[in-house]
């Protein structure tokens, strides 16, 4: 992974489905506290939210690795999720952790609607 920003991407051209469970009774600012507070722990490098189908909706990292993260991301997510079902049809995947040889942990939560994605530096 490149060089990772402290941007914000702009909306995707894609309009994320409505969320139908609590998660729509959360305003824009109590969100962005969230993210805020999650964005300043120690080595975190990016922190992504996507719908389940890998549309981007809120990104603290460059536009180019936000797309590509999302489409990879998600995808894994799936898959996890599948492989635990597959385990067990009664359980379900809550928090997917990986670190790679290059320094990076990826701590994946996905939800019924949406899928967060924190990156940190596990150097930190």
């Amino acid at each position: 992974m490149s060089t990772i920003q402290n941007t914000v991407t702009s909306p995707p051209a894609k309009e994320a489905a409505a969320p139908t469970d609590a998660a729509s009774n959360i305003n824009s600012s109590e969100v962005e506290e969230i993210l805020a507070r999650i964005g300043s722990h120690k080595g975190v490098e990016g922190i992504l939210v996507m719908t389940k189908q890998g549309v981007p909706i809120r990104s603290t990292i460059a536009a180019d690795h936000t797309n590509e993260h999302s489409a990879i991301l998600s995808q894994l997510a799936d898959r996890a999720s599948a492989v635990i079902r597959s385990l067990d049809p009664d359980d379900e995947l809550t928090f997917l952790r990986m670190r790679t040889k290059m320094g990076y942990e990826y701590m994946i939560v996905p939800d019924k609607d949406y899928v967060l994605v924190v990156i940190q530096s596990s150097q930190a």
